[in-house]
């Protein structure tokens, strides 16, 4: 009983943290509107946009997702989820960075530096989750396994988008990174984990 307290704790823990990353992307998109009327904002209108993305995709969109996830496929390994714990939190914190780090100065050191952080720790993450469901044949987990596999498709282009940038400035090749990087993750990502998700029980009862 005790363990069960705990898992639905744990759950509501990090989909509490997914939803408080909801309200602060929804704040810089409202913040956004208010642009078109006033100026007097410190920060400009791109860093803020770079923020309210990053955060809504990877901090509530990702984040909620890979909490539901390990609750409805991998909440009997027990054994994982100390490792899975970890790595959630250090996904939080690289959203937190983001969160500040992108409003005060756009694509820089700090906000890069989160960012790697984040997307390495995600590797990890799913990789494990892939470990996890290896011997699993369900569509449900076939599904998942091809979302993921979506996931680390896309993230090639957020490599990309820095060297583009640097070598040749906001080409085409820049946008099409972008796009690449959206439409998988999208398209591929979601779509994908979202299915097996939609029909499994979450919470332990």
């Amino acid at each position: 009983m005790k363990a069960r307290i705990l898992d639905i704790l744990s759950f509501k823990n990090r989909i509490k943290t997914a939803r408080i990353f909801f309200i602060f992307s929804a704040l810089y998109g409202l913040l956004m509107r208010f642009y078109k009327v006033s100026t007097i904002f410190p920060a400009t209108y791109k860093h803020i946009l770079e923020a309210h993305s990053h955060v809504a995709f990877l901090g509530w969109g990702f984040l909620a997702v890979i909490t539901l996830i390990d609750f409805a496929f991998l909440k009997n390994s027990v054994d994982h989820s100390v490792f899975f714990k970890r790595l959630f939190v250090l996904m939080a914190i690289s959203v937190l960075g983001m969160l500040i780090s992108f409003p005060l100065q756009g694509y820089h050191f700090f906000s890069i530096f989160f960012l790697s952080v984040f997307l390495v720790s995600s590797y990890l993450y799913l990789w494990k989750v892939l470990q996890s469901l290896e011997n699993k044949k369900e569509i449900a987990t076939k599904f998942l396994k091809r979302g993921i596999h979506f996931y680390f498709l896309s993230s090639i282009a957020v490599w990309t988008v820095g060297v583009i940038a640097a070598k040749l400035g906001k080409h085409i090749l820049y946008y099409d990174a972008i796009y690449f990087y959206l439409h998988f993750l999208y398209n591929g990502f979601f779509v994908f984990v979202d299915k097996p998700l939609q029909n499994v029980p979450l919470i332990p009862e």
